[in-house]
């Protein structure tokens, strides 16, 4: 009995819960996690300078926090919290059960229940973010006018599956995107790398991709040919993937484009070094 809530408490929660902070609860719930800053960059850019920003994305999230709609992962500090954040472990957020029962008054087509989702290992987490780093540099962009009519498929939305000689394969990249650069409709699979895995399970997914590629199914249900690029963490992992893909699938390498994180912006300005 100590979980149960009334439905007329969960009423009284919802009406009390405003419009952004019903799009936060329902990007955690596509996204997994979020730091408060990534929070603070994709609701908050609006504030008149950084400090109020930042002040008024604790305020929510401490609202959220106290009504029991979100809950802060233990902090702890790994490679992507050291390079990213200075050395402090930032605050990182997940979406409670509550949050979701309070989520669903406001979209009655999401499942009654979801699949629970636990904090994984730190370098899972640090993936995780990084998916919501990428995105969040996307939102940024749609905010500024450089590009428009943005979409974001988060995991699993964004897998594909498809028949490969008689066989089910699924290819599963870590987020899709799909926007208006410069007039032009573009869409792109990211996936986010951390050098975790060895080169050999990198070149089965990109046979993976050109397998998908080749079925046509991408192009003939959306219209589109998505770019795939790799985001990685630095010029030594960009050469080894480079390399991989020169040396091993020469023909279909033009498929793939590896750019280190800090350069997604400018690759999509078409600025590209």
């Amino acid at each position: 009995m100590g979980n149960y809530i009334s439905k007329g408490r969960l009423v009284e929660i919802f009406e009390r819960t405003t419009k952004r902070e019903l799009e936060i609860l329902a990007l955690l719930n596509e996204a997994k996690f979020m730091t408060t800053e990534q929070i603070r960059r994709w609701f908050f850019a609006k504030n008149e300078n950084e400090l109020s920003a930042k002040r008024a994305a604790n305020r929510t999230m401490k609202k959220l926090e106290d009504a029991k709609l979100i809950a802060k992962l233990p902090r702890r500090i790994g490679g992507y919290f050291r390079e990213n954040y200075g050395g402090s472990a930032p605050s990182v957020w997940k979406l409670t059960e509550m949050g979701y029962k309070i989520l669903r008054m406001k979209h009655a087509e999401l499942p009654v229940s979801r699949k629970h989702r636990i904090e994984g290992k730190p370098l899972f987490l640090e993936h995780d973010l990084g998916v919501m780093d990428a995105a969040t540099n996307f939102r940024e962009l749609e905010f500024s006018r450089k590009i428009a009519q943005l979409k974001l498929e988060f995991e699993p939305k964004c897998w594909r599956g498809f028949m490969n000689a008689g066989e089910p394969v699924s290819l599963k990249p870590d987020l899709y995107v799909r926007l208006i650069n410069a007039g032009y409709e573009e869409s792109y699979f990211l996936e986010i790398d951390r050098a975790t895995e060895p080169i050999q399970r990198i070149f089965a997914k990109c046979q993976t991709y050109v397998s998908y590629f080749n079925s046509g199914i991408e192009e003939k249900t959306t219209g589109l040919t998505p770019y795939i690029v790799w985001l990685v963490l630095d010029e030594k992992r960009r050469g080894a993937m480079e390399k991989l893909f020169r040396e091993k699938m020469p023909e279909a390498s033009v498929l793939f484009q590896v750019i280190l994180e800090q350069e997604l912006k400018t690759l999509l300005a078409g600025e590209e070094k």
